[in-house]
C-alpha cells in the first residue's frame, strides 16, 4: 500500500518536473523505471475530455516523461487519487477512450497548494 505525499511550493524545487506550467505532481510505477510528471489541464482543454465518464476521485490529467518531452507528447491519463490507480489511453482510438484496467502507482507525490 503506497501513501501519497504532499509537497509544498517551499519544497517543490526537490522534485522532478516541478517548474513546468500546471504541475500538479508525479507518479511511477513497477511496469516503468520513468518519473510520470503530471499537469492540470487549462480551461480551454475541456473539450478533449467531453464525454469522459469519471467516478469518483478520479481526474483526468497530462503526464510527461523525459522522452515524451523531447518527442513533444503529452498524453491525458485519469488517475483515481483514492485507491492509487492510473488509467492509461487505448492505442488507435480517435477519441480519448481510458483502459477499463488501471495501473497500481509505486508513488505519487502531489503539490498541496
Amino acid at each position: 500500500m503506497i501513501t501519497t505525499r504532499y509537497i509544498t511550493q517551499e519544497n517543490a524545487h526537490r522534485f522532478f518536473g516541478s517548474q513546468r506550467k500546471n504541475y500538479v505532481g508525479s507518479f511511477g510505477h513497477k511496469f516503468n523505471n520513468s518519473t510520470y510528471v503530471v499537469t492540470a489541464l487549462e480551461a480551454e482543454d475541456a473539450v478533449l475530455i467531453e464525454g469522459v465518464e469519471l467516478k469518483e476521485g478520479e481526474q483526468v490529467f497530462f503526464i510527461q516523461t523525459d522522452r515524451m518531452k523531447l518527442a513533444g507528447l503529452k498524453p491525458l491519463v485519469k488517475i483515481n487519487l483514492d485507491r492509487h490507480l492510473v488509467y492509461f489511453l487505448v492505442e488507435g482510438a480517435e477519441e480519448p477512450i481510458f483502459e477499463s484496467r488501471g495501473v497500481k502507482m509505486s508513488y505519487l507525490n502531489l503539490l498541496r497548494k
